[in-house]
């Protein structure tokens, strides 16, 4: 039996890749980092934020209407029959 957290999923890793640098400068800010964010870098901040957060939602669309697609499958399968 594998031990949680020894394997990802490919899709987990690219969203924790993805939001590396977002944590990175949240840590920075919370550990009194001398670095300030000049409008550009919040800005690209804000755009690679904004593309973490499509892809969460994608995937979750993604899994939500597969499921409901094979619901109304069955149910279309279960109304007309095996045989059609």
């Amino acid at each position: 039996m594998a031990a949680v957290g020894r394997h990802l999923t490919s899709s987990m890793t690219g969203l924790l890749i993805a939001a590396s640098p977002i944590v990175a400068v949240i840590l920075e800010r919370l550990t009194g980092g001398a670095e300030r964010l000049g409008p550009l870098r919040w800005t690209g901040l804000a755009a690679g934020f904004a593309g973490v957060v499509v892809l969460a939602a994608l995937a979750g669309l993604a899994v939500v209407c597969t499921a409901l697609a094979f619901i109304v499958f069955f149910a279309l399968i279960r109304e007309a029959g095996r045989s059609r």
